[in-house]
């Protein structure tokens, strides 16, 4: 990074190629010289293929005759998760087809949970997190430059002696930035997940009681069939009912943090507490009249001579 500097400009250099930056969504262009911090964008999955209704398979461009001398049209598959859809004719009102007909359902777990209040809800804060700690990268990483180009500098006055010294401390300073920064990035990754577990915990009796209000006997997420009557899709009612029963999560996230802090600190106040028995310094104490239990071959304690 800079000529002459050593030990310490090989850390910094080291660290930027260590975590290579990646955009993060919402954020300017990257300046002239890259954060090494890395994105820190909460992973995100492919956007949901929104249904075609033209022509009976109702999958983008299926019904669509290739141009001539041109690649086929793309159909859905195993990248967009989305099974075909088609359009059969009506059921007869009665029987053992129509019954067949309510006893299965199919959702888009994606959509279900992107597309609502929670999801959206959280999608913008993870968002704003994310701008926060791609900041902050930015940030580190200047200092971490200008201290630098400080060093490099002051190395002419100094010492060898005193110049391995500061670089060996800049150096620690490196690695100790880059773990705190990985750290914040874990973090958000973290909450993201936790997000969807959440969700998905609040949101499997709403969609039980949607399969039992329909009649249906099982709900299968659309990524594990290939093809299926679009009728069957209760993927929009379910975002209704979640919208209406769960809201945006708000207070279910913040009460299941809140009993995480509750359950770690508890933890740490029986881990922390003496044994009973123990003196405060942590040296056992016999009540008075109990017999030691004393290794064999250890001098026996001195007796009372009246």
């Amino acid at each position: 990074m800079r000529h002459g500097l050593g030990q310490a400009g090989l850390a910094a250099a080291l660290l930027g190629a260590l975590l290579a930056p990646a955009p993060v969504a919402g954020q300017e262009p990257p300046p002239a010289r890259p954060s090494p911090f890395g994105s820190a964008r909460p992973p995100q999955s492919p956007a949901p293929v929104p249904p075609n209704d033209a022509g009976d398979l109702a999958g983008p461009e299926l019904s669509r005759p290739a141009a001539p001398g041109g690649p086929p049209p793309a159909g859905p598959g195993p990248e967009s998760g989305a099974p075909l859809r088609v359009v059969p004719p009506t059921l007869p009102a009665g029987g053992a087809a129509a019954a067949l007909g309510r006893a299965v359902l199919t959702v888009d777990q994606e959509a279900m949970y992107r597309q609502s209040r929670w999801g959206m809800r959280a999608q913008a804060e993870l968002a704003a997190q994310s701008r926060q700690v791609a900041a902050d990268n930015d940030r580190a990483f200047a200092d971490l430059v200008a201290d630098e180009d400080a060093l490099t500098a002051a190395r002419a006055t100094l010492s060898p002696e005193e110049f391995r010294q500061r670089a060996a401390r800049f150096d620690e300073r490196v690695m100790a930035v880059r773990a705190e920064r990985e750290a914040a990035r874990n973090a958000l990754a973290e909450m993201s997940d936790l997000d969807r577990a959440l969700f998905a915990q609040a949101a499997a009796p709403v969609l039980g009681r949607l399969m039992t209000a329909r009649g249906a006997l099982v709900v299968l997420d659309q990524r594990t069939v290939l093809i299926a009557d679009e009728r069957i899709d209760v993927t929009a009612a379910t975002i209704a009912a979640l919208d209406a029963e769960l809201g945006d999560g708000r207070e279910i996230v913040a009460a299941a943090l809140a009993q995480a802090r509750a359950r770690e600190e508890a933890a740490e106040e029986e881990s922390a507490a003496p044994e009973p028995g123990d003196a405060p310094g942590g040296s056992a104490v016999a009540p008075a009249g109990t017999a030691l239990d004393l290794p064999e071959g250890a001098p026996a304690a001195p007796q009372d001579p009246r």
